[in-house]
């Protein structure tokens, strides 16, 4: 009887065991005799106490300044005219046209 619990619960992954009636109390079973808790779902590996304190240490503490979306549209369009007033390619066709005219 036990071996068939634990070949069932090879054959369906957690999500049919969730949906299926039939198989939704087999983790209760499972439960009651390992003494362990099964995880149905995924769970993301929290990392090494490094990583989580890095991760706690660089979240912002001020909360981000919303901005209204011409606000961001008039942002970006500033950076993209300095972006080619600063672009090396064309100052160097710039200084090439007056070398040439």
């Amino acid at each position: 009887m036990v071996e068939d619990v634990f070949l069932i619960t090879k054959l369906f992954n957690a999500q049919a065991m969730n949906q299926l009636p039939i198989f939704h109390n087999i983790r209760f079973c499972l439960l009651g005799r390992t003494g362990q808790s099964i995880r149905f779902r995924y769970v993301p590996d929290p990392g090494t106490l490094e990583q989580r304190l890095f991760r706690e240490v660089t979240k912002p503490v001020i909360p981000p300044i919303n901005v209204n979306p011409v606000e961001q549209r008039l942002r970006r369009q500033e950076e993209n005219r300095l972006r080619q007033e600063n672009n090396p390619y064309r100052k160097f066709l710039i200084e090439r046209a007056k070398e040439d005219f």
